[in-house]
């Protein structure tokens, strides 16, 4: 309708008055004309918030476009991840069927005969497990070496047991049992049998002593002696405070020193390996004295 009144106006307005004569001589129909004319201003506000709601409005509705296809295809990469997954379900799903049935075919022929002989290799185990251990305790002489026959129990399997380093006991193989516990002392260890390892050498003393005494294997010892028991430096230096003797830390942590190894130091360890001021070497070779007191009433338990 405002178009029409425009159109109407550019066709029809009259020449150029004064203004005041012309609005005198207005008729009604452009009276009308001219109260619409005047709202044009109003009118544009008004359109352009309109176009600025439609373009926040387009703005938002390609958003959530983009969002939508975005979700759309983070569900089909879902989807093809649990079809991915299905499939390995699936053929795992074939194979445990195909085991099951060898299981249940081995359950139905031979499992009854399997057991019975499982059971009596393991009880034959057991008993040679105890004739073993018999040996160890009771007679550790008889141990053979490597090169002895393949019935006879080894020195080198009972120092494997005691965790001695594999090149320890390379280095020892051609002794058997009777060697081992009369024969072998620090220098010996040093200069026969090569082992340059201080620490590899107080564990070989340390067996050697047990084997002797029929201590061996240590479980049951240690169960009783808070010596042996230490496992690191710093669960002897905890047992060293505890019982108010003079160790120093730093030397037993340099030199990894345990329980075990505390026991067969020598006065010259301290002299010539430890290289300790004189008063501190006298304090710990005091203290190596009080844990093989302690150590040896373990033992009478």
């Amino acid at each position: 309708m405002l178009t029409k009144y425009v159109n109407h106006w550019e066709r029809n307005k009259p020449p150029r008055e004064n203004p005041v004569t012309h609005n005198k001589r207005l008729g009604p129909a452009w009276q009308e004309v001219s109260k619409k004319l005047k709202h044009i201003p109003s009118l544009i506000q008004e359109q352009n918030q309109r176009e600025k709601i439609l373009r926040e409005k387009i703005d938002l509705g390609k958003a959530q476009c983009i969002e939508l296809r975005e979700g759309a295809n983070r569900m089909l990469e879902k989807e093809r991840q649990v079809q991915a997954q299905l499939q390995e379900w699936e053929a795992e799903r074939e194979t445990l069927k195909s085991t099951l049935a060898t299981l249940r075919t081995f359950q139905d022929t031979h499992y009854s005969s399997a057991m019975e002989i499982a059971e009596s290799m393991s009880k034959l185990e057991k008993e040679r497990e105890v004739q073993a251990l018999t040996i160890i305790r009771e007679q550790p002489g008889t141990l053979g070496n490597s090169a002895d026959g393949l019935g006879l129990l080894k020195l080198s399997s009972v120092m494997h047991l005691a965790n001695i380093s594999q090149g320890a006991i390379q280095k020892m193989r051609h002794l058997n049992g009777n060697d081992f516990l009369h024969s072998i002392d620090e220098s010996t260890l040093r200069h026969s049998c090569h082992i340059d390892s201080w620490q590899d050498r107080k564990d070989i003393l340390y067996l050697q002593s047990m084997l002797s005494q029929g201590l061996f294997p240590y479980a049951d010892h240690e169960k009783q002696c808070v010596v042996c028991a230490c496992q690191t430096p710093d669960e002897l230096a905890r047992l060293a405070h505890e019982e108010n003797l003079k160790m120093d830390s730093t030397v037993l942590k340099e030199w990894k020193i345990n329980g075990r190894r505390a026991l067969m130091i020598k006065r010259a360890d301290i002299a010539d390996v430890f290289f300790l001021a004189e008063d501190t070497a006298k304090q710990f070779f005091a203290a190596i004295i009080s844990l093989q007191q302690i150590h040896n009433s373990a033992k009478t338990i």
